[in-house]
């Protein structure tokens, strides 16, 4: 099972259709580099990764750790507030089906 992560901005909480582009707090730009901060779980320890928004989809930039379900937490990298927990950020949380391996 892999684990796809996408970020919409609510417009009246009911318009979630919008892919978060913009940290709503500080203003940061998410589609680039190093603009998110992910928290990781990863071999039994917590590790931290940047990575970046591209369409309001979480990139797995780090050993594929999102896809196999090891991220816990997404945060902005610059003033490091967690994204889901603003009033206007919606978290869509998609589990894909693997690909048949040939």
């Amino acid at each position: 099972m892999k684990h796809e992560y996408q970020y919409f901005i609510c417009h009246n909480h009911d318009d979630c259709t919008e892919p978060l582009a913009k940290c709503p707090e500080c203003g940061n730009d998410l589609n680039k580099d190093q603009s998110i901060l992910l928290d990781l779980i990863f071999r039994g320890k917590t590790v931290y990764a940047l990575t970046f928004l591209q369409d309001g989809v979480l990139m797995d930039t780090f050993d594929e750790s999102v896809a196999e379900g090891y991220h816990s937490a997404t945060r902005c990298a610059r003033c490091e507030e967690m994204l889901i927990h603003m009033e206007n950020v919606l978290e869509e949380h998609n589990k894909l089906d693997e690909e048949p391996e040939e």
